[in-house]
């Protein structure tokens, strides 16, 4: 995915060809499978949610693939995250069902990180929910990120407003 940006300055995209999602597919079941390290399993999630303009802009929006991947091993799975990916495993599959392709792939993580289940535990909001939330809706606006400018203000680090 790291030449698109190249090819963009270079190609016509309507004449690049699409880049297979099967490899990604491959890579994504092995690196969400039972018994694999649920650190690096969140790691993985997080690369696609930072990286899927890229893959749908490679892919020519072949998506489906993905969601489907997605659905089915974080169904399987539940330890690879954490018992927490199928607290709320109802509104997974609802939710790989609803919607564009990229919207469902981004539910399924978002679920999978954070899950409504646990993020409603308290009656207060939590850190969790907040990001949930900003990664189901971009368009959100939150000021969770205060408590690290505090603490970088606090080290002598200037930040602008």
């Amino acid at each position: 995915m790291g030449d698109i940006e190249d090819n963009r300055e270079h190609r016509d995209p309507a004449k690049t060809p699409a880049v297979p999602i099967d490899e990604l597919v491959r890579v994504t079941d092995e690196r969400l499978a039972t018994g694999n390290d649920e650190e690096q399993s969140r790691a993985w999630l997080f690369a696609l949610f930072d990286q899927l303009d890229d893959i749908a802009e490679a892919t020519k929006n072949n998506l489906e693939p993905l969601v489907t991947a997605l659905d089915t091993t974080l169904q399987n799975s539940s330890a690879t995250i954490g018992n927490s990916a199928t607290t709320d495993a109802g509104n997974s599959s609802n939710n790989a069902n609803a919607g564009d392709a990229r919207s469902r792939i981004i539910s399924l993580i978002a679920d999978a990180l954070f899950p409504a289940a646990e993020s409603s535990k308290t009656s207060e909001p939590s850190a969790s929910a907040a990001i949930r939330e900003l990664m189901l809706n971009p368009t959100a606006t939150s000021l969770d990120y205060m408590p690290a400018i505090d603490v970088l203000r606090a080290h002598g680090l200037t930040i602008c407003r």
